[in-house]
């Protein structure tokens, strides 16, 4: 971001001057004279500023500070504009940080990181002491649009947040290319089996807009350059996605219930061979009373399948959620990101990565009584800041038979109420190639954001 930088300094200097008074007051009318005297030689519109105060605070792990209601006159970081807060912070007149720090990164690297989340603040001190302790004075400022303002919206992915959908991917859907769907070709609305048919299986670049609810059985075959969307309720009944052999497709806002099995290999979504797919605000299950062969999975990516986001989904009430990876054949080829996902009432697959890679972070586990996360076969997963409750086991990779996985991030995550992780191997420290840490949010905000956030919104 631009700055300029007779503003910057005429404020920084304003700031320091500022807090260093404002240190030795002690009565609020000087205070406020000070404010006051500051806001009339700074050419920005708004000052606020004070003492952080330590008598409502907790230690959050690591170098953490957690100081409950701590900064109430202004806008904290949220799920949804992860870079609002426009709050700097000093430790005896000198500033610290970064802001916007995500609250492992506060804990496990301190070094004065902070994030002023809501009316929250995570904090550390700039030698990782405890801030209560070390006899420092930490001190707050604000200037409304000083060179310290965070990016503006459009400089910040658009699907960090559930409320709306997203145009703009997180993870490997926009890596060695980008996923578009069907940008820049025309819409249609489709309200019939034969009407979806006809669009998905059509080789133009189309938007498909699915009205309302669909009612059928088996799957139809989607092509490459495709946007599918619901709107009005937008819902298959029985009958799913086949993305085959194709590039570039997008899935969002639809509904997808009760696909039978059968003997055509059906699943809610099912990719072979393809790469470049979001699959994002969308809603997959069935349920588990018809047995484990009835249903199949909800997602299935297999056969060498690369170049794919699947983000703020509800998978819930199957027996297998996500196949990520069918056998060794696809060692380096699978690479999937899976966040902000709602995973529960399942009993595994949540996700199952079969020799690939996958990212997975920001999930939501609940009331799963097999393994969620799997990785077996030389899969390598990295996990961040997801939460589990009420999970038999977290995390596995001792899987039957088949040889075991590996998995990095494992101390990110928040576990409640679960079983303990059965990991056999040593774990690695693979991340994926992509910026993605601005995106993460608190393991322990996790569950509101996402059952606030996850599945079709329109």
């Amino acid at each position: 971001m631009n700055k300029n930088i007779k503003t910057e300094s005429r404020a920084t200097v304003c700031l320091l001057f500022a807090i260093f008074l404002f240190s030795n007051c002690q009565k609020d009318k000087e205070v406020q004279a000070d404010i006051d005297a500051i806001s009339a030689t700074s050419s920005e519109s708004t000052l606020i500023q004070g003492v952080i105060d330590f008598s409502n605070s907790k230690h959050d792990g690591g170098y953490a500070l957690l100081i409950k209601r701590a900064i109430s006159k202004t806008t904290g970081d949220n799920s949804e504009r992860p870079q609002e807060s426009l709050i700097r912070v000093f430790e005896d007149g000198v500033e610290i940080g970064p802001a916007h720090s995500t609250h492992q990164d506060i804990r496990s690297e301190g070094k004065g990181r902070f994030s002023h989340w809501g009316s929250d603040l995570y904090l550390s001190a700039s030698d990782n002491t405890d801030p209560r302790t070390n006899g420092r004075t930490y001190t707050y400022a604000v200037i409304s649009g000083s060179a310290g303002k965070p990016q503006s919206p459009s400089e910040v992915p658009s699907n960090n947040s559930g409320d709306v959908l997203g145009t703009n991917i997180i993870g490997y859907a926009n890596v060695d290319g980008k996923t578009t769907g069907g940008q820049g070709g025309q819409t249609v609305t489709v309200s019939t089996l034969s009407e979806l048919r006809n669009a998905t299986e059509s080789r133009a670049t189309l938007t498909i807009k699915v009205k309302g609810t669909i009612n059928g059985s088996g799957s139809v075959y989607v092509k490459s350059n495709k946007s599918i969307i619901g709107i009005d309720g937008g819902t298959l009944n029985g009958v799913g996605l086949k993305i085959f052999e194709v590039s570039n497709v997008i899935v969002q806002n639809l509904t997808i219930k009760y696909v039978v099995a059968g003997t055509e290999d059906n699943d809610c979504v099912n990719i072979k061979y393809s790469d470049h797919i979001w699959i994002d605000h969308c809603e997959f299950f069935s349920d588990r009373t018809h047995g484990w062969e009835n249903w199949d999975g909800l997602i299935d990516i297999t056969k060498r399948s690369s170049y794919i986001t699947v983000s703020w989904n509800k998978l819930h009430d199957s027996y297998k959620a996500l196949l990520s990876g069918g056998s060794a054949a696809d060692k380096d080829r699978i690479k999937v990101t899976i966040h902000n996902n709602f995973f529960y009432n399942l009993a595994e697959r949540a996700p199952s990565l079969i020799a690939g890679n996958a990212h997975v972070f920001n999930n939501y586990f609940m009331n799963n009584n097999g393994y969620c996360i799997g990785s077996r076969i030389d899969g390598i997963v990295r996990t961040d800041n997801n939460y589990f409750y009420n999970c038999k086991t977290p995390i596995d990779t001792n899987l039957g038979s088949d040889a075991p996985g590996y998995v990095s991030g494992v101390s990110t995550n928040y576990y409640e109420n679960s079983g303990k992780n059965d990991i056999t191997t040593k774990e690695i420290n693979w991340l994926p190639p992509y910026e993605y840490r601005s995106a993460l949010i608190a393991a322990e905000n996790v569950p509101a954001v996402v059952t606030q956030g996850a599945g079709p919104r329109l």
